[in-house]
């Protein structure tokens, strides 16, 4: 939770400015890939609460029947996509899918010879 906390505070300092680009923006990579591994203040804290059993100087109690812990997947998905409804709307994927063409960051590194000769 607080990796998502972290993201969404500097996706929020972002859009404060009011120089955000569209590619910028859609910063929701990162949700994606948290979805898989997680971040290091996750791994921290299943560290913290599995192996030491204290979490910044607080003792963790032994999980009771009702405490499970938050699906991370379900958990980033569920927030890139609120956060994706947020930022673009669905009337405005088509613009956003033109503009993407001209990202250089999306641009493949190497080409084949032969690309463009069909």
């Amino acid at each position: 939770m607080l990796d998502a906390l972290q993201e969404l505070s500097e996706l929020s300092l972002a859009l404060q400015k009011a120089d955000v680009t569209l590619p910028t923006a859609r910063q929701l990579d990162v949700f994606t890939a948290r979805k898989c591994n997680g971040g290091y203040r996750y791994s921290y804290a299943c560290h913290a609460v599995k192996v030491d059993k204290v979490f910044f100087g607080i003792t963790v109690d032994e999980p009771g029947c009702c405490d499970r812990e938050i699906n991370r997947a379900q958990f980033y998905q569920s927030l890139y996509y609120s956060i994706n409804a947020r930022l673009l709307p669905a009337k405005e994927h088509d613009i956003s899918n033109a503009v993407a063409v001209l990202d250089t960051k999306r641009w493949q590194k190497e080409l084949s010879p032969e690309f463009g000769e069909q």
